[in-house]
């Protein structure tokens, strides 16, 4: 496998896009819509933990590091590269450390909000904790097990699909039996993408991390989820092969990648996305959550791992 120079330096300069999108807690930072129409600082735990999945395609302690494209990288950058991206990882995990609760659960807009602990923001964050732990003895994420299933036995839950997929993964990665929660999801799967629900403004947000609990975790009867989920991400993508704005089309071409899809779409999504790269070296703002909230290093992250992962295909 080799990148392309151009991807090379993409990749390069878009993490150190990422370095300083870094708060000096470790947090990814996120900003939400306020009056005036400009951006607002809010913590959120959630961005942080998706970009720490991200960048797990370029970090040798990841269960899911992929060596071809470190050993890709130019050789002279690779060991840079490498050491940042684990040195981001690894603030994210100190970050989200401090926001845990007693419980073992995380509350969208941190420990200190008041808001209640929801089952997207403790299944994001736990699965980026077992990440790091994966070699630690015992079972140290049974106590955020334990919280996820409190909460989803609570009065109101935070629902929403992506909700159900991101604790589907986090269970199947933890060893837990998830075969009722699969057919869930394959029956919701059935209905058409919601435009948005739960913590998520765009309907591909769900197709991502349904597609990325079956990737990452291995789950059978992919091929009845792929037959149900691709034609509704295809019927987003738009006539220039993208997916509307920079984060939709990662999240749409990084649904068709882990669902198996490989058709003449992936190409086009592809470059699409390459051609919303800022200047700078990241790609433009766009909201992932309602009233306007996303992380500039969410998206940079989420791009840069597609892209890399499909680079194989490209050649």
């Amino acid at each position: 496998m080799t990148l392309a120079p151009a991807l090379d330096q993409v990749l390069i300069r878009s993490l150190s896009v990422i370095v300083r999108g870094q708060l000096g807690t470790g947090e990814m930072a996120t900003y939400f819509r306020v009056s005036g129409g400009g951006l607002g600082y809010t913590r959120s735990t959630l961005p942080s933990a998706y970009v720490h999945d991200a960048l797990a395609c370029f970090d040798p302690t990841s269960m899911f590091v992929e060596t071809p494209i470190l050993d890709a990288l130019p050789p002279r950058a690779r060991g840079r590269f490498v050491r940042t991206a684990q040195r981001i990882r690894r603030r994210i995990r100190q970050f989200l450390a401090w926001q845990e609760d007693c419980t073992g659960s995380w509350r969208f807009f941190g420990r200190g909000s008041g808001v209640a602990p929801d089952a997207d923001s403790t299944a994001a964050a736990a699965a980026s904790m077992l990440d790091g732990r994966r070699r630690a003895p015992g079972r140290p994420w049974s106590r955020h097990v334990r919280a996820l299933a409190e909460i989803e036995a609570s009065p109101a839950p935070t629902t929403g699909r992506a909700a159900e997929a991101n604790a589907l993964r986090l269970l199947a990665l933890a060893g837990e039996s998830v075969g009722g929660r699969i057919d869930e999801l394959l029956r919701a799967a059935a209905e058409p993408l919601p435009p948005g629900a739960g913590h998520y403004a765009t309907p591909l947000a769900h197709a991502y991390c349904a597609a990325r609990a079956w990737a990452q975790a291995r789950l059978s009867r992919r091929e009845e989820l792929a037959a149900l989920l691709v034609p509704r991400v295809l019927a987003l993508q738009d006539e220039r092969g993208g997916f509307g704005g920079p984060l939709s089309t990662a999240l749409g071409l990084s649904a068709l990648v882990d669902l198996g899809h490989r058709g003449p779409e992936l190409p086009r999504a592809r470059a699409a996305l390459l051609d919303l790269v800022g200047a700078w070296g990241g790609w433009p703002f766009e909201a992932l959550f309602p009233a306007g909230g996303g992380s500039l290093a969410c998206t940079t992250a989420l791009a840069m791992d597609v892209l890399a992962r499909t680079a194989q295909e490209a050649a």
